[in-house]
């Protein structure tokens, strides 16, 4: 009799260990769910470096840009900053009617951006135990036919030491509300790391990866690191009017030459996201 019941528990552990890691998640995910709040800051670098091996022309351009979002109750706020600088050096005569020298002339553009926009819209989704889901997204458009609430805007640009501003705000009273209801089914996907298991909801408007799920609250995040590095060599010449000017000398001034030119792009982005969702409702049936 000890060995039958030994033999029977034996089987019963096997029967819970094979059992989807899935489970637990799956009784917490079902029910209706709001969209809360979300952050979101993606930082892009840019810089691109031109230059060749005959004359001292060069381009030189730097970029350093943040977008900030931020969701809360139902209204999205967009900060986007951007500062940018660009160097372009073009070597040349003087005076191409009565040259003297060769010289180098150097035009400096530097633009400072800052905008930010607002928007209204609430996202709403019901996930059942049949894989399947309800959802309904309530967007707003204004008389231009955009979704923004409203946009302000600062744009400074400066030439070479002079500067020109330009700014517009705008908010717009007048609001049309269009809602758009969707269904289709849901489903996990992921992988178990050093014993962790990462769960990857796909369901319409609720989609990523999920860090924290309990009965009340779901928790989706996403950290991306984006660094791109390439350089370019493009042969110029020798075809009319393809080649570099060497500026040997002001006899012959217009003399030119096929040489190789350089472009180095290097671009790193870094984005982080967190949307967070309430259960409004644990109805669970279609």
């Amino acid at each position: 009799m000890a060995i039958v019941v030994f033999t029977f528990n034996s089987c019963k552990k096997a029967e819970v260990e094979q059992i989807s890691p899935y489970q637990s998640a799956n009784h917490r995910i079902l029910g209706t769910w709001q969209l809360k709040s979300i952050t979101e800051t993606t930082t892009v670098d840019d810089d691109q470096n031109i230059s060749n091996n005959v004359n001292s022309d060069s381009y030189t351009f730097f970029e350093n840009a943040t977008t900030s979002k931020s969701y809360s109750g139902s209204t999205l706020t967009t900060t986007y900053t951007s500062t940018s600088k660009s160097i372009d050096k073009d070597q040349e005569w003087d005076n191409w009617i009565n040259p003297t020298k060769s010289v180098i002339t150097t035009n400096t553009i530097d633009n400072v951006t800052t905008t930010t926009s607002t928007e209204i819209y609430t996202k709403q989704i019901s996930i059942y135990k049949d894989y399947t889901y309800n959802s309904l997204s309530t967007t707003y458009t204004n008389q231009g036919g955009g979704n923004k609430k409203s946009n302000k805007s600062n744009i400074t640009i400066t030439v070479n030491g002079v500067g020109t501003i330009t700014s517009s705000d705008t908010t717009y009273t007048n609001m049309d509300m269009v809602t758009v209801p969707s269904e289709g089914t849901w489903s996990w996907s992921g992988s178990s790391t050093y014993g962790k298991l990462q769960l990857v909801i796909g369901a319409g408007l609720m989609g990523g990866i999920i860090t924290s799920l309990s009965e009340t609250e779901l928790v989706i995040e996403a950290n991306d690191n984006d660094i791109n590095n390439n350089t370019d060599y493009d042969e110029v010449g020798p075809d009319p009017g393809g080649e570099f000017y060497t500026y040997e000398s002001i006899t012959i001034k217009d003399k030119t030459k096929s040489g190789i030119e350089t472009t180095i792009n290097t671009n790193t982005t870094i984005r982080t996201y967190t949307e967070v969702w309430v259960k409004i409702s644990s109805n669970v049936t279609p």
